[in-house]
């Protein structure tokens, strides 16, 4: 029996060990250099097939739901979809909002409470403003885009990184499918270069 029990704390202490090491480990790696994270509409799976998707970039993850919003991102499985791919040093760079930009306080709550959790797994979490649009039958306006993207820059956590990639694609340049919300192969590749770019991977 009490040769039971030492075994018992032995084990315990070894555990206990274990888990202390395993969270050193962690801590030491920089934040930022682990993989990349892409998160959103079908914007981002379009961005994904243009630049050739994880096979051409490995280490690199897409997440993307296709007509998806916040309805949709605020769901234990859509959170389920990134945390599969979340270690320490994880790069995560949300991109949604064009399919419903009147519900930014939603995207807000939901972004900040994601962040949160992320950033106490080690990873350094980015929110890509929304890219511009071009004339559309579905009433989306750049003046909405522009207001969007403003209420989640001033009132998303400090801790989630900025990337301006409505700046970067309006005074680049780009070009749209006939939708009007979706671009073109050269000007998704050039939304993936500045994103990548950003955060220092090329």
């Amino acid at each position: 029996m009490q040769q039971a029990a030492v075994q018992q704390a032995a084990l315990q202490q070894a555990a206990a060990q274990q888990a202390a090491l395993a969270q050193a480990q962690a801590a030491s790696i920089p934040a930022g250099s682990g993989n990349v994270i892409f998160v959103g509409d079908s914007r981002t799976g379009q961005m994904a097939n243009a630049v050739g998707g994880t096979a051409a970039w490995p280490g690199t993850a897409f997440v993307a739901c296709f007509g998806g919003g916040v309805d949709w991102l605020s769901t234990a499985q859509a959170k389920k979809d990134v945390d599969q791919y979340v270690t320490p040093g994880s790069v995560i760079i949300l991109n949604y909002g064009v399919n419903d930009l009147s519900r930014h306080n939603d995207y807000i709550t939901t972004i900040n409470r994601y962040a949160q959790d992320w950033i106490s797994k080690g990873a350094t979490v980015y929110f890509a403003s929304v890219g511009p649009v071009g004339e559309n039958e579905y009433g989306k306006r750049n003046w909405a885009v522009e207001y969007f993207n403003n209420q989640l820059n001033n009132r998303l956590d400090a801790r989630i990184g900025r990337l301006n990639l409505y700046v970067f694609l309006t005074g680049s340049g780009y070009t749209t499918q006939a939708d009007g919300l979706h671009y073109d192969g050269a000007t998704y590749a050039a939304m993936f270069r500045f994103l990548m770019q950003s955060i220092g991977r090329i």
